[in-house]
Formats: C-alpha cells, structure tokens, sequence
C-alpha cells in the first residue's frame, strides 16, 4: 500500500513568499554564483526540494528561510515578514542572528510544517542532561519534544532515525569541544566502545555521562575529559551501561 504523499495546498501568504524568495534568487544567482544545485547542497537538501520552495510547492519555514537568507545575504524580512517576525518572538536577536545556517538544529511549529521527505523526527530528552563534570544529575522522563534532522546527515552517520535521541550536556570537563548547554545527538545501536569516540553512558552513582572513551591495555576503560582541568578515570566495562554514541552535536550561543 503507498503512503499518500499530497500536500497541503498553500495560503497566499505562503505562496506570495516563495514568489518573492524565487525574484531574489533569480536577481543575485549571478552575483553570488549560485544555482539550485548548489543552493540544495549548502542547505543540505535536495535540488527537487530547493525548486519546490521556489515555486511554492512547500512552504517556508524558520530553517529553510534562515537558510536561504544566509545563502542569497539578505534579512528574512526581504520575503516573509511572517517568519521574520516568528523568528524574533521566538529567539532573542542577539541568539538568532548566530544561528548556524548549516546546522542540523531546526525550529519548526504547526503552521510551518516539515517538509516529510527531507527531514525526521527524533525525540529530544529535554529534562534529561548528561553529566560533563561531577554526574549524579536530576532528570525525567521523555516529555514529547523532539528535533528536526535531515534525512540525509541522518544516513551519513549511519543512524537509524528510530534508534537516534538527543539530550543536553550539564557541566565543563568536555570544553572547549562540547560546552555547557549542548545538545547532542545519541545513536543508541552504537554501544560498541571504538577508541577515542564520545559516548553517553551511566557507571556507579554518578548518573547519566558524556565523555570520550577508549580501551587500555589491560582490558579496562579510560574515561577521557577534554578539559586539561580533568583527570582521566579509569573503569570496567561490567560497571558501565553504555547507553549509545555520540553522533553529532551542536550549541545556540548568544553574544555577550
């Protein structure tokens, strides 16, 4: 049986939108060297989806306008007022202006829907953080947030989408690398220890923990901080619950 894949027909707002996105690509491709082909690859998607937004096929939302106004250098505002304004009630300007366009984080709400074919779903453990520091940390349940990846980084890294989940990191032993505040992304098929590679995992009482891992000699387990500030520990695989390998990982920070 075959998925009905028929979209939503969009408002005039919408449709005005890609009209004036599609005049301002079409005005500066020249300038900037640009073509859908290239357009889809700084975005991360494919051309068919550039010219779908282009032609008023998909909607705009707060990623894919970020993007194209990073890409075509122009404010957001220049077409859709709409998003632009959401953007503003949604980040404060300082935060949202240092959004990284190619990131994989994406902010999206009902009245701008994912485009199905380009991006998923992963369940973000929002309340969960793990520990870079002294672990022992407070969390709860799953609490239905979730992210949106593109499809395509998914299968780069070889992530399932349904074994994919993100949760936040508390604490400094992994900085500069991973800061306060990060969100990470957790393959949880990956619980085989490769050396040098992040993993989230629980030991003793410590709690839920981030931190590079890697075999010794004799069969035991180095736990590695990035923070010159931390010493390494030592363990036994019997007294870990890995709990999957970090992926992927990325912060909003604010200018000071």
């Amino acid at each position: 049986m075959t998925k009905s894949t028929k979209k939503r027909p969009l408002t005039s707002e919408e449709l005005l939108e890609a009209k004036k996105l599609n005049a301002i690509y079409k005005s500066k491709k020249k300038e900037l060297n640009l073509n859908q082909l290239k357009v889809g690859d700084l975005m991360n998607i494919s051309q068919g989806a550039v010219n779908h937004y282009f032609n008023g096929i998909n909607a705009l939302n707060y990623e894919s306008a970020a993007q194209f106004a990073k890409i075509l250098q122009v404010p957001v505002s220049d077409f859709s007022p709409r998003l632009a304004k959401k953007l503003e009630l949604l980040l404060p300007k300082d935060i949202a202006s240092n959004v990284d366009a190619k990131g994989s984080f994406l902010l999206w709400d009902n009245d701008s829907p994912l485009p199905e074919e380009d991006y998923v779903l992963i369940k973000y453990y929002k309340d969960v953080q793990l520990a870079a520091g002294d672990g022992s940390l407070e969390h709860s349940d799953f609490n239905d947030f979730k992210l949106a990846f593109p499809r395509s980084t998914l299968r780069q890294c070889g992530v399932s989408p349904s074994s994919a989940v993100c949760m936040t990191i508390k604490g400094d032993s992994m900085e500069p690398v991973l800061l306060d505040g990060t969100i990470v992304g957790i393959n949880l098929d990956s619980k085989r220890i490769i050396n040098n590679e992040i993993y989230a995992f629980r030991n003793s009482e410590e709690g839920l923990r981030v931190k590079q891992l890697s075999w010794n000699d004799d069969n035991t387990i180095k736990i590695h901080s990035f923070n010159p500030g931390r010493k390494d520990e030592i363990a036994y695989l019997e007294e870990m619950e890995i709990i999957g390998r970090v992926f992927t990982w990325f912060v909003i920070k604010s200018v000071l």
